[in-house]
């Protein structure tokens, strides 16, 4: 009888520890994802809806993504009078680890953010002719800069995760369709 009631409260203690631990990892999803969410990031499809009623344009956004894991994908709208300020950024990024960070931002071509010469790696070019600027003089960050159907393309990812950036982000730029 001992013996049963030490494995009672041997499996009852697992199961609280069990318990501790799954709403302990759920509570700091909830504050990751929460601090997100109190700087205007939404669900991505919410911001991109926000965007093209904006613009009164389709956005379309690349058909692929880097080959890491992500653990979240949110957009934001940020409007901020038509200056060039205003644009849609979809970030995606892995909770537990920060290095997986890869972020796009699109904008109207008329308001472009201007590149300077100082801040160019690499000229490239796209499959259909178009010039892409390439930079990694942003400290921590690849960069791919480019422009297709009106709008301005910046991608940028993560120093940290890749050798091959450019050739990465130079495919992730000719999936735009």
């Amino acid at each position: 009888m001992f013996k049963i009631k030490k494995i009672g409260l041997f499996l009852f203690s697992i199961c609280l520890l069990f318990i501790f631990l799954i709403n302990s990892s759920f509570a700091n999803e909830y504050k990751f994802e929460k601090n997100l969410l109190d700087i205007g990031y939404k669900e991505i499809d919410k911001a991109i809806a926000e965007a093209e009623t904006y613009f009164q344009r389709t956005i379309k956004l690349p058909k692929k993504v880097p080959g890491l894991e992500f653990t979240h994908i949110f957009g934001r709208f940020i409007s901020l009078d038509a200056t060039p300020n205003t644009y849609l950024e979809i970030k995606y990024i892995n909770q537990d680890s920060p290095e997986k960070h890869y972020k796009i931002e699109i904008r109207p071509i008329k308001h472009k953010i201007p590149i300077n010469d100082t801040h160019i790696t690499q000229l490239l070019k796209l499959h259909d002719g178009s010039d892409v600027i390439y930079s990694t003089k942003i400290q921590g960050f690849n960069i791919l800069i480019f422009e297709k159907n009106e709008w301005q393309y910046i991608l940028s990812l993560d120093q940290r995760v890749s050798q091959q950036a450019a050739e990465l982000l130079l495919k992730i730029a000719n999936s735009v369709e």
